[in-house]
């Protein structure tokens, strides 16, 4: 996203208006000049750009390390095109294992989801980093788990569980969200994909 801010910011004869869920894309903005507007600011949203940690064929895309999710399907779900940019590596056919499915959940269900998670056969922590009570927590004040599985085989019945559990607020797993990739390999070789919507 901070390669996207340098070109568009280049450009400004291009009228356009920018927002973003990221704290760390609109600090890199305001250092190229440009000026983000909150999503209320800008109501509809003509194309999204984003970026994923793996993304399969069906462009069902994981999104986890950021930890903002949340605020991603937000702006996602506002756009007429939600387009993802990502490394060819990272286009697979099964969900990257390496990669855990996020959960935002919370404070006080922590421990009775995260013993249910495990009972499922998942395993389960909670993320750590910048703390408060020495647990991390989301802009909401939310805590993040990471759930992981040896394959992401069964990804989409696991994220259906977990949607429905009680204090989870969302998880990291983009189902029937994105409408476009953009793939680039070592070459600079940019490969175009599209869902049938």
């Amino acid at each position: 996203m901070a390669k996207l801010a340098r070109v568009l910011a280049a450009k400004p004869e291009l009228d356009l208006q920018f927002g973003t869920p990221s704290e760390l894309t609109a600090q890199t903005g305001a250092e190229l000049g440009l000026a983000f507007q909150s999503l209320s600011q800008l109501g509809h949203i003509d194309v999204a750009f984003d970026g994923c940690d793996s993304i399969n064929t069906d462009l069902v895309a994981l999104k986890s390390n950021g930890g903002i999710h949340v605020f991603e399907k937000l702006y996602a779900i506002n756009a007429s095109r939600y387009v993802i940019l990502a490394p060819a590596s990272r286009l697979v056919s099964v969900l990257n294992p390496e990669v855990p499915l996020t959960v935002e959940i919370l404070p006080s269900v922590s421990p009775t989801l995260e013993r249910q998670i495990v009972q499922r056969g998942y395993q389960v922590t909670r993320r750590i980093g910048k703390c408060i009570a020495n647990f991390a927590r989301t802009s909401n004040g939310n805590f993040l788990l990471d759930c992981r599985a040896d394959s992401w085989q069964n990804i989409h019945e696991f994220n259906a569980w977990l949607k429905i559990q009680n204090g989870v607020v969302a998880t990291s797993l983009f189902e029937d969200i994105v409408t476009d990739l953009l793939t680039f390999d070592e070459d600079n070789q940019i490969q175009a994909y599209r869902r049938d919507l």
